[in-house]
């Protein structure tokens, strides 16, 4: 079951809270925490009126005279949308807010850019055009041409080309543009043009444009609000948002045909932007690109949750499917099978192909991401491939008469014949009896009912054992995120990680195509164990003292190659983050007890 479905039954299962009061709150609303209450006599006044900061200043200064609201702008329009983007734009780096460029803008499109400081000028044209999606009414795409560019900007042609999506907002004092370039790689506008001189090694595709204005009132908070909303600014502990309103349509993978609700964004319905301030201990594990939330202008799409008093309560990040669409749900799947052959989504596969040595296939289920597919071996066993819809990689294959599964793939439990196992096949219980028919969980999941004959075949025993934990959860939830790197993904896996741990480190994990293909750095003189080391943030340092070391970013992993000792280590992984955080990990087999292949380096 996919993350969002999981979070709204865990808010259904706590109360009322998710849906009392909520904009847009419904059973087929993707629901994900509860929104925390700040009622309290230290909290402030609901009933207030809502104070509008002035720019530049801080939240608690009040704007004087505030009368003058957003424009409203006609989104089907490109005269319109032209018309508001005529006059002179400066370009900004998006995470230092340092200006470096000047955009003008006619109203018949019409365009020029230049660096500040410098004479020479690109001359083009810029046009708003409608989006790839037919489900749309809405103008969100651009179109941007120069046709004439200056040799001092590096390009090999005097003509460059972009497209892409974008969106606009008037906050307190401030315009905002942003363009969003799409396609396969970035363009020469990407490279030279919009490139910030100051970051030469660095090119974006993504550009903020802000210009003064006279606005002085942006609304009031948006309380008890479930919904979607473009990021521009941050500050301190506050965050510049314009609602936005989802236009949602069927789409799917390209290549694999996986199904999924997309959506594109329209603003049209909420031209202003304002400043909203975030609840004390707010929860952004759900944030997966720290850098790019905390930057002066995030510039991204968030769902956002506000509680009642209208302050941030929770941000998750919206996941990214191609060219503008975000996936916010997954689809139904279209499954049928027929003798060895299965097809998903109109796309077919053969028994042998996804590894089941089975003779026919019996049952598919859809379980979140993937397809449980059960194919007939013998009449005590059948064989169970867990196949990844999206990749259509199998993650797993087993053997075994009966096969019990939970919330995670991964916490999953199967008998063959008098014998209980785990995911890994670690043996869990033996019955005194021939064969198991039946495996469920019962006491809310805490137990686990077994259901077997005896020689004669006929009457059906029940035994009850309590049921084992996964020991090797964060392995099998890394591996899922590495597999689909979301947002969501790397939150099921990093809430196992203490608050200050620098990474993870697995010793012989079990075998998974998602790091099998690291060439793991030799070690000493090498030997049969191979260690794995995870970065939990960005820019992290990992070495054993020597000139070994490499930095890694939150989420990515390096190998080596060593012999774990039994006894005494003979090595320390060492790990640096910015901040001069450290941690380290003295080399050793991990469990002597159990198959626990991880451990988490704290910091020092």
């Amino acid at each position: 079951m996919k993350k969002r479905e999981l979070i709204k039954k865990a808010i259904l299962a706590i109360g009322t809270i998710a849906c009392l009061g909520l904009a847009g709150c419904d059973n087929g609303g993707s629901s994900r925490g509860q929104i925390q209450d700040n009622s309290g006599e230290d909290g402030p006044d609901p009933d207030a009126p809502v104070e509008t900061p002035t720019v530049g200043e801080d939240p608690g200064v009040v704007a004087v005279g505030s009368d003058v609201a957003p424009e409203t702008i006609d989104h089907t329009s490109k005269k319109a949308l032209l018309e508001f983007a005529a006059g002179e734009w400066i370009l900004t780096d998006e995470a230092s807010g340092e200006d470096y460029g000047v955009f003008t803008i006619a109203e018949d499109g019409s365009c020029e850019f230049k660096l500040i400081g410098e004479n020479d000028v690109c001359k083009g044209k810029l046009s708003f055009e409608k989006d790839y999606h037919p489900e749309t009414k809405i103008l969100n795409r651009y179109e941007l041409g120069f046709d004439l560019i200056p040799e001092s900007f590096n390009v090999q042609t005097a003509i460059g080309n972009s497209s892409g999506y974008f969106h606009i907002t008037q906050s307190v004092g401030e315009d905002l543009m942003y363009l969003e370039e799409a396609g396969n790689g970035a363009s020469y506008i990407a490279y030279q043009v919009f490139n910030n001189p100051d970051n030469d090694d660095y090119y974006d595709t993504q550009w903020v444009f802000h210009r003064e204005n006279k606005v002085t009132d942006t609304g009031e908070y948006e309380k008890l609000q479930q919904s979607y909303a473009f990021v521009w600014g941050r500050k301190g502990d506050e965050v510049l948002l314009q609602w936005l309103d989802p236009i949602t349509f069927d789409d799917e993978n390209e290549y694999t045909g996986y199904k999924f609700t997309g959506a594109v964004f329209d603003e049209s319905q909420n031209p202003g932007a304002m400043w909203y301030p975030l609840t004390d201990g707010i929860d952004l594990s759900y944030v997966f690109h720290e850098q790019k939330f905390n930057a002066v202008y995030p510039a991204g799409i968030y769902e956002i949750y506000t509680d009642d008093y209208g302050y941030v309560a929770q941000v998750f990040e919206t996941d990214r499917a191609a060219y503008g669409v975000y996936e916010i749900m997954p689809g139904n799947q279209d499954i049928s099978y027929e003798g060895v052959t299965l097809t998903i989504n109109g796309q077919s596969h053969t028994l042998e192909e996804i590894g089941n040595v089975g003779n026919r296939i019996e049952n598919v289920e859809v379980f979140g991401d993937h397809a449980i597919v059960e194919a007939h071996l013998n009449p005590h066993r059948s064989v169970y491939t867990i196949l990844d819809m999206r990749s259509f990689w199998p993650v797993n294959t087993i053997a075994g008469g009966t096969f019990l599964y939970d919330e995670k793939v991964w916490d999953s439990f199967y008998s063959d014949m008098n014998q209980v196992f785990d995911y890994e096949g670690e043996l869990v219980y033996e019955v005194d009896g021939t064969e198991i028919v039946g495996l469920s969980f019962t006491d809310n999941g805490s137990k686990i009912k077994i259901e077997y004959w005896k020689d004669d075949y006929e009457t059906v025993y029940e035994e009850e054992i309590e049921r084992p934990e996964c020991v090797n959860a964060p392995v099998y939830a890394y591996a899922d995120y590495r597999r689909h790197m979301t947002a969501g993904t790397w939150a099921d896996f990093i809430k196992y990680a203490p608050e200050d741990s620098l990474f993870m480190v697995m010793v012989n994990p079990p075998e998974d195509e998602v790091w099998d293909y690291f060439m793991p750095q030799q070690i000493g003189d090498g030997g049969s164990d191979l260690v794995y080391a995870i970065s939990l943030q960005d820019d992290t340092g990992f070495g054993f003292g020597g000139g070994d070391s490499i930095t890694l970013n939150k989420g990515e992993i390096t190998a080596y190659s060593m012999t774990v000792p039994e006894g005494m280590p003979e090595y320390t992984l060492y790990a640096v983050a910015p901040g001069n955080k450290k941690a380290a990990w003295e080399v050793y087999m991990i469990s002597g007890k159990d198959n626990t292949c991880w451990m988490f380096g704290d910091k020092e």
